[in-house]
């Protein structure tokens, strides 16, 4: 908010809205239960987007104080996933190319198109693991630059924390810094 020749003015760009869910093909308008909101929403998704910073959830199976967190279905995203990183995998079995912060960086690296920012802290598993195969090797397609910082810190699998240096978030899994920059069509991807 803020204060223009002594009157509030309200900050007219918070948009509450389920980020995956606006971008769904189908889905409805909620014209009529919050008129303003919807022609923020709107507004939001004809703006170009050249940079996204985010700390997307890091897990993909709910648990049970949020049960239906990561129940959500987004079809739309789902089969971009399906058709990039799911294509491009090796993996037999490509359930967690699902989780949360995968979808993330798939919406992420669709919204900004051929160019733009995409920095993300999240669950590092995607970086060694069988099933991030896909996710990898598409974003070394997609994007021109990206520096990876692994902070490590995975506690699950019976892996003592301590071995990889603990972890400062105060989460089980290990942690990575993306950043990723796109740019058309300028060769081979360079990662850091």
């Amino acid at each position: 908010h803020g204060v223009h020749g002594g009157e509030y003015q309200p900050f007219d760009g918070i948009v509450l809205t389920d980020t995956f869910q606006m971008f769904e093909d189908g889905d409805p308008d909620d014209k009529l239960i919050f008129p303003v909101n919807n022609e923020r929403v709107e507004a939001q998704k004809r703006a170009p987007i050249r940079v996204i910073v985010g700390n997307p959830p890091y897990r993909g199976q709910a648990s049970s104080d949020e049960p239906s967190d990561a129940n959500l279905q987004y079809p739309t995203l789902d089969e971009r996933i399906s058709s990039t990183f799911g294509e491009a995998s090796k993996a037999r079995t490509r359930t967690s190319v699902y989780d949360s912060y995968i979808r993330a960086l798939r919406w992420a690296s669709d919204r900004i198109s051929d160019s733009g920012v995409v920095a993300f802290v999240t669950n590092n598993g995607w970086l060694t693991s069988k099933t991030g195969d896909g996710l990898r090797l598409s974003l070394a397609q997609e994007f021109s630059s990206i520096w990876v910082l692994d902070l490590k810190g995975n506690s699950r699998s019976g892996k003592p924390s301590n071995t990889e240096g603990g972890n400062v978030f105060g989460v089980r899994v290990g942690i990575s810094i993306l950043i990723a920059v796109k740019k058309p069509k300028s060769g081979e991807c360079t990662i850091h």
